[in-house]
């Protein structure tokens, strides 16, 4: 795995994985915050077994390996490392080929960054056969965004893309798209970025689509599909949010040759769950409408779509009223 500055494309280390493991893959997956960059190697056999995986720390100033992390349980194929990412000092790595959730059900790992120590590991609580939850992982501000390739399902504990409260683990939302395709691969690529969470459907009909939501409601947003991609493109097998534009790999893409690929940047079109008046302004209007809805149990006013009306939804109207809206 090589850093570079960005400003200048000078490379700054290389980073080579530790001696006396057989690594596979290593740079599968990569994270960086501030100093700290976290490695993938999925196919690592190592004292877990074969294939079980690992994830590496490096300091990005001196260059140093920090940490070398397994998984506590891990075991044969487990694939840990498939998919890293890091905010605020924590680290996540799926593991989607773990089996203690059932065979290939899959889990994530969230540890310390600065001292490479579990805080606890999250499964799905009705997995089922080759889940995948963990191919894909995002972080911010203490929620987890999963992805879980396997199955379409319509039950709202199975589907391909689950938001988690990283703190307890409890899941907040399920998402699943508007209109599912069998075998669309929703929930090969997640990024969650100021309240918006987004899901790649890399093998979704006519080339691969890209689905957002409000994490906070559970709402799908839109959806991002591209008028020149050919069918198979895999539009959504990579996806990123960052300010105010959806950036998107469709690695299969012909347009420039058979398979060149390509990358895609789109608007974001944003969604405020708290802007109830949709004037683009958060500000008393908004509360006393909040109130309103409140004191007649109007879905709207269900923030946490739990379907009560409660302390829980007044707290997050006063955290996403002190945070503001995309």
């Amino acid at each position: 795995a090589y850093l570079f500055d960005a400003s200048t494309l000078a490379l700054i280390h290389t980073f080579e994985h530790e001696t006396g493991f057989g690594t596979l893959d290593f740079g599968i997956s990569v994270a960086i915050e501030n100093s700290t960059v976290v490695i993938g190697a999925s196919r690592e056999s190592n004292f877990n077994g074969a294939y079980a995986g690992g994830v590496y720390i490096f300091d990005a100033i001196t260059g140093q390996q920090l940490h070398h992390i397994r998984a506590h349980d891990g075991s044969d194929g487990d694939s840990f490392g498939r998919s890293v990412a890091i905010d605020d000092g924590i680290i996540a790595v799926g593991a989607p080929y773990h089996d203690s959730a059932g065979q290939n059900g899959g889990a994530v790992y969230a540890y310390h960054a600065d001292t490479a120590t579990l805080i606890r590991k999250i499964t799905l609580d009705q997995p089922l056969l080759n889940h995948l939850f963990g191919i894909a992982v995002s972080l911010d501000d203490s929620l987890l965004l999963t992805g879980a390739t396997q199955p379409t399902n319509p039950s709202p504990l199975t589907r391909g893309a689950f938001l988690h409260d990283i703190n307890n683990g409890n899941l907040i939302h399920a998402f699943a798209p508007s209109a599912p395709s069998p075998g669309d691969q929703f929930g090969i690529s997640v990024d969650l970025n100021n309240g918006i969470a987004a899901v790649g459907a890399a093998s979704a009909p006519d080339g691969g689509a890209i689905y957002t939501f409000d994490a906070m409601s559970g709402n799908q947003i839109a959806t991002y599909t591209s008028s020149s991609s050919q069918p198979n493109s895999s539009l959504g097998n990579a996806v990123r949010i960052e300010n105010g534009h959806l950036v998107s790999g469709a690695f299969e893409d012909d347009e420039f040759g058979n398979d060149s690929g390509a990358v895609l940047s789109f608007a974001l079109n944003a969604s405020c769950s708290i802007d109830f008046n949709q004037d683009g302004v958060l500000d008393f209007f908004d509360i006393s409408l909040f109130l309103q809805a409140f004191n007649t149990s109007d879905p709207i006013a269900d923030l946490n779509a739990d379907g009560v009306f409660d302390f829980f939804d007044v707290s997050l109207l006063l955290v996403s009223f002190n945070n503001g809206c995309p």
